[in-house]
């Protein structure tokens, strides 16, 4: 549904599950994303607003990592201290919890963003959904997500991602009909098999 290939006359018997997943996905595939972003979005508090910017900066020097999550959270946070915020996360503790609160910042830089999700390790899979779940995650670093093996709800996010490339995009249809048409489920085979052909004209 996310990737606009059920058929027509499919989705109003499909629409009777009433499923908010499903909704978010038809509500994608209609070019609003977030709805279905917002669903499996990693939990991450910001500090309150009366914290200024000069109190965040010293937050992220907080020995206690849940301290520099919360600060590293804050979109009033510069790219240029959020990558010296990895920067010295790398260097001391390595901490998860920091690095989602990164990734999860709209006010990261493309190349952070695509370096979290290069980390393919099992305890950084929070971080890689919270990087497909920021909107302001750029083409190489949807790339790298199409293929993530710990997060299966991840692949439907950034699938619908409006920054993933249209050939990204195309390679993921193809592969969603290949698996329908293998299914043994009715509803899926029949969606394979209305779409045969579109991928490979895309």
């Amino acid at each position: 549904v996310a990737l606009d290939a059920v058929p027509a006359w499919l989705l109003p018997r499909i629409a009777r599950a009433r499923s908010p997943r499903l909704e978010a996905a038809r509500a994608a595939a209609g070019g609003d994303w977030s709805a279905l972003a917002a669903l499996d979005r990693p939990a991450v508090s910001s500090p309150p607003l009366e914290v200024s910017v000069a109190e965040l900066a010293q937050m992220l020097e907080d020995e206690r990592p849940a301290v520099r999550a919360l600060a590293a959270a804050d979109p009033r946070l510069t790219p240029e201290q959020l990558l010296q915020a990895k920067w010295a996360e790398d260097w001391t503790e390595v901490d998860p919890l920091v690095y989602r609160a990164i990734a999860g910042n709209p006010q990261s830089p493309p190349e952070l963003l695509t370096a979290l999700a290069a980390d393919r390790s099992a305890l950084f899979a929070g971080v890689r959904r919270a990087v497909a779940h920021n909107p302001s995650a750029p083409p190489e670093a949807l790339h790298l997500l199409a293929d993530e093996p710990y997060a299966t709800d991840l692949r439907l996010t950034m699938a619908a991602h409006p920054n993933l490339a249209p050939a990204r995009r195309a390679t993921i249809l193809a592969h969603s009909l290949e698996h329908a048409l293998g299914s043994y489920d009715p509803v899926y085979v029949a969606i394979g098999l209305s779409q045969q052909g579109r991928a490979t004209e895309r």
